[in-house]
């Protein structure tokens, strides 16, 4: 028997049904971040640097959003750690550690960075602030993650977009270490996303 189908008089798109009632029909399934980049131009992808790391607790990244509408979702981060001396060596103790933390703000220092857009057709701009190279921060942080440092590999992190910044809210990647000098890395991939809209 043959089946039917349903017209769209105005487009003139057909769906077919089959004999037994079975609607063909077609589905495309995408990740959330090419989504984001594809359809709304607002994924970005943030690289922080500090050629100076000192025996201390060195500020690598510094994140604000200054969206007054758009929440931060934060999908990866990557972390690493070269050069290093005068200090213990890596994996050889507890000294060297990144402290992933909420809330400081921005008091003074420190380098402006600029997110890059991951969808180069947007004309988007991340509503963020962001600095690098140890800026002086306010306040108290509130840790959520601590990562020791067993080598110079890169340390690599899914947060699986449940890692968010609402709109004002704060995060920072300090490295705290007993090394006299070397350098820091840092990534953050995120995507811009109004949460009260359904994807």
């Amino acid at each position: 028997m043959a089946g039917v189908t349903i017209k769209n008089p105005g487009t003139g798109q057909q769906a077919f049904v089959s004999s037994d009632g079975q609607l063909r029909t077609q589905s495309e399934s995408l990740s959330t971040q090419h989504f984001v980049s594809r359809y709304r131009g607002q994924s970005y992808q943030a690289v922080f640097e500090d050629t100076g790391l000192g025996a201390a607790a060195n500020v690598v990244a510094h994140i604000k959003n200054t969206s007054s509408t758009l929440s931060l979702v934060m999908t990866h981060i990557a972390l690493q750690v070269i050069d290093v001396a005068g200090g213990t060596a890596l994996g050889n103790t507890d000294l060297t550690y990144w402290s992933l933390a909420f809330d400081r703000t921005y008091a003074s220092g420190g380098a402006l960075t600029t997110p890059v857009n991951m969808n180069r057709g947007s004309g988007n701009a991340a509503d963020v602030i962001t600095y690098d190279t140890n800026p002086t921060l306010a306040g108290t942080a509130v840790e959520y993650d601590k990562v020791f440092v067993s080598g110079t590999h890169v340390e690599r992190f899914s947060k699986e977009a449940a890692l968010i910044l609402s709109p004002g809210s704060t995060c920072e990647f300090t490295l705290t270490t007993d090394h006299t000098s070397g350098t820091a890395h840092a990534r953050a991939t995120f995507m811009m996303m109004d949460l009260s809209d359904v994807i």
